[in-house]
């Protein structure tokens, strides 16, 4: 490694593009494949923002030292599909679809719905109480899964659609979104996860609504991530000066 002084030392970091949706995971790899051979076997190497989970395991021979990453985090919030982590095996894992259920007096979109007179405000209420009991119920094995997703689209169609659910039930849109919901629902990752979250607030942390709630699903994302990334050096037995993320010369930052 480089240094300079004072006993600092520096690291060469990697990141931006090898993490772009549009760069082929082949890519990425032809791109540390050149890093690595430019450099000195003993060089360190960090990853900036690495994101591609499932892929972590082929990047395990170029001898990565750490990485960061907030993308466990932030797709609890913003990713609209792919928000929920669930472990899938060594080195992999399971994505679900949170269920939306907003808040309907602070949701922007279903508040226009109100001020331009296609929905009233205690409607919206009443759907969204519905949604949360029908849920709930679903948790206890108090109602069933078809009821649960009644429930919860009725109150989706008009953040969806703008429309009422009847109205529109045969609609792509809804109909993609049930199966979404229905797959989350059938398999109920949240009775499947140890963690303490899961553990504390059960179907709630898969609720997608407000802010706190998101943010603690995104605790939960990471710590499945981090279990993900300890197998690697459960792989490799232990270690008196780990310096390898996959079990040569580092762990993860």
């Amino acid at each position: 490694a480089l240094s300079a002084g004072q006993g600092w030392r520096f690291r060469p970091a990697r990141g931006g593009a090898l993490n772009r949706p549009q760069v082929e995971h082949s890519a990425g790899v032809c791109s540390l494949e050149e890093i690595r051979s430019a450099i000195p076997a003993t060089t360190r190497l960090h990853i900036l923002g690495f994101a591609r989970a499932d892929d972590i395991a082929s990047f395990g021979r170029y001898a990565i030292t750490s990485f960061d990453t907030s993308s466990p985090l932030i797709r609890a919030f913003k990713d609209q599909k792919r928000n929920y982590y669930l472990p899938a095996g060594p080195g992999k894992l399971r994505y679900y679809s949170a269920i939306r259920v907003p808040q309907s007096l602070e949701n922007l979109t279903l508040q226009r719905l109100v001020k331009r007179g296609v929905f009233s405000a205690e409607d919206l209420v009443r759907l969204e109480r519905e949604a949360l009991a029908a849920l709930r119920a679903y948790d206890r094995r108090e109602a069933d899964l078809d009821c649960a997703l009644d429930a919860v689209l009725a109150y989706n169609a008009p953040l969806v659609l703008e429309r009422p659910y009847d109205a529109c039930r045969s609609e792509r849109s809804i109909r993609a979104l049930a199966a979404q919901y229905a797959e989350t629902l059938r398999d109920r990752p949240w009775t499947r996860c140890r963690c303490a979250v899961c553990a504390a607030v059960s179907i709630e942390v898969i609720i997608f609504r407000a802010s706190n709630r998101n943010k603690r699903r995104g605790i939960h994302n990471l710590g499945v991530y981090k279990t993900l990334v300890d197998q690697f050096d459960a792989c490799s037995g232990p270690r008196d000066d780990p310096t390898d993320l996959f079990g040569r010369q580092g762990a993860a930052e």
